[in-house]
């Protein structure tokens, strides 16, 4: 039997909050006036590559191209900046080889993105595809680097399986077809009301604009769905989001050491388990009392005679995994992990030392144990132990409060979302790492694997290698549902324009 929790919920066609990693890092990279000398020649060398994407047959061109904005006037100089393929590289300690301020090189990979974009919803895609492109194996972007043969053996099996997942998706599905309309084609999809639903036979796609129920089901963004063709102008940057098949694989769990603020028993007894509840009116006044602003909690430490204030305590820090298959800047498709928090963008928190991660994982428990919960001015994240669990009564049992929660996700710098693979030095460590426990949601046989148990790379590996559904399989099936109903939706728009035409 196979277990899918479909990821719907977490993956939603929306930015989550925090800010993007690639976005932030370009950022940081745009002000620095001075950029480390080791860094200057990937950049550089990383611009090229995107300059022969734009015009392949000629990437001085495509350079050109790049230059044709506000740097228009730094061409005279390109190779300070941009160093094509075959290109020798400049002298990295020659402080005049290389340009030294960030900002040049980003306004230039933006330029590349907004070449590379074939559509108007892709310009944002299309830009941070760019950022990252520039970055990567750089200090801020680094790559992966195994630390051992077997590990960079382990590496190229996951690269492997990347390419692999991609060629058979694109060859057992019309999901390139899919992709190619809408290099021209702007598709869209959104959520509609039922009245609106009710009335798509109007339109001049007839029934085929309402997406199928399969395709409701596996998106989750609403009980109906409506495709629509955005004008240009309206440049939607996640409206082509619904032609990447997604598939949730699991949670990845990892251990910190943080801080809690206990209540009195009294108090906990009165604070049910409601995201988004106010707190008692007697929790409120009591935390007053002990000087709380209403946005930040007391700063009182715990003792075992007062029974209350701040205590450590070690928590599980819980992010959702899905593998997306996406559109490169250069046409070809690209396998990503994508790890976010199941709460807006942030993990769940659990008390490993009172209630079991592996449980609240199975169980889809998230909002049982972690609560936000609101005193009016600020939220403060509210860890409980359900019924289930052991807790004390039918609503279990508060333990306690703490803020501040967006300084937890997988990597405080990078907000609540990270995505690669495995050239991706986060990512990389990711997929491999020991220390990080994965909790696997689609089942594999247990069997003897190159690389440490319970890392996300053992769970894929022993999945495509089982008898059971593969993810290949489970990522053909949401590709097959998603490239049909889309050309579906163009095939009955040129049906009734042809059909119309055909009546003059």
């Amino acid at each position: 039997m196979t277990t899918v929790i479909d990821a719907a919920d977490q993956f939603r066609p929306h930015a989550p909050q925090g800010a993007d990693r690639i976005l932030r890092k370009a950022d940081d990279l745009r002000r620095t006036t001075r950029v480390a000398l080791a860094d200057r020649p990937i950049l550089a060398e990383n611009l090229g590559r995107l300059a022969a994407r734009i015009s392949p047959a000629d990437p001085r061109d495509g350079a050109r191209r790049m230059f044709g904005g506000p740097d228009a006037a730094k061409w005279a100089k390109r190779k300070r900046l941009v160093r094509l393929p075959g290109e020798s590289a400049g002298n990295p300690g020659d402080h005049g080889s290389y340009e030294g301020a960030g900002a040049a090189y980003v306004t230039l990979a933006k330029a590349a993105g907004a070449l590379l974009a074939g559509r108007a919803d892709a310009g944002e895609r299309a830009e941070r595809d760019a950022l990252r492109e520039l970055m990567l194996g750089t200090s801020w972007l680094p790559t992966f680097a195994p630390t051992s043969s077997g590990e960079r053996t382990v590496a190229d099996l996951l690269a492997r399986l990347s390419a692999q997942l991609a060629n058979a998706v694109l060859r057992d599905t019309r999901l390139g077809a899919l992709w190619a309309l809408l290099e021209t084609t702007p598709i869209a999809l959104e959520p509609v009301d039922a009245i609106t639903a009710a009335s798509l036979h109007q339109d001049p796609a007839g029934t085929a604009r309402g997406a199928p129920p399969e395709l409701v089901a596996l998106l989750g963004w609403g009980a109906h769905l409506a495709f629509t063709t955005p004008s240009r102008s309206e440049n939607a940057p996640w409206s082509s989001r619904w032609a990447e098949p997604v598939l949730s694989i699991g949670q990845v769990e990892r251990r910190l050491t943080t801080r809690l603020f206990v209540l009195p028993p009294d108090l906990a007894r009165q604070v049910a388990p409601l995201p988004y509840a106010f707190l008692p009116d007697a929790v409120l006044s009591w935390l007053r009392e002990m000087g709380s602003d209403g946005e930040t909690l007391p700063d009182v430490a715990w003792s075992p005679d007062t029974g209350h204030g701040w205590r450590t305590a070690e928590l599980a820090v819980l992010h959702t995994a899905a593998l997306r298959l996406t559109r490169g800047t250069d046409g070809q498709p690209r396998l990503r992990l994508e790890l976010a928090g199941t709460d807006g963008g942030y993990p769940t928190f659990v008390l490993p030392d009172h209630v079991s991660p592996d449980a609240v994982v199975a169980r889809g428990a998230d909002e049982k144990v972690c609560v936000d919960l609101s005193t009016g001015n600020a939220e403060f994240k509210g860890l409980f132990r359900p019924a289930w669990a052991g807790g004390v009564g039918d609503q279990g049992e508060l333990f306690g409060l703490f803020d501040h929660w967006g300084d937890y996700p997988f990597e405080p710098e990078f907000g609540g979302t990270v995505d690669g693979w495995i050239d991706d030095g986060l990512i990389g460590d990711l997929l491999l790492n020991a220390g990080i426990a994965f909790h696997p949601s689609i089942e594999a046989p247990a069997m003897a694997v190159p690389c440490a148990d319970g890392t996300i790379a053992a769970a894929l590996l022993r999945n495509v290698a089982g008898a059971g559904a593969t993810i290949s399989q489970l990522l053909v099936e949401r590709a097959r549902v998603i490239a049909e109903a889309g050309l579906r939706y163009h095939d009955a728009l040129i049906g009734r324009y042809a059909a119309a035409i055909e009546r003059m």
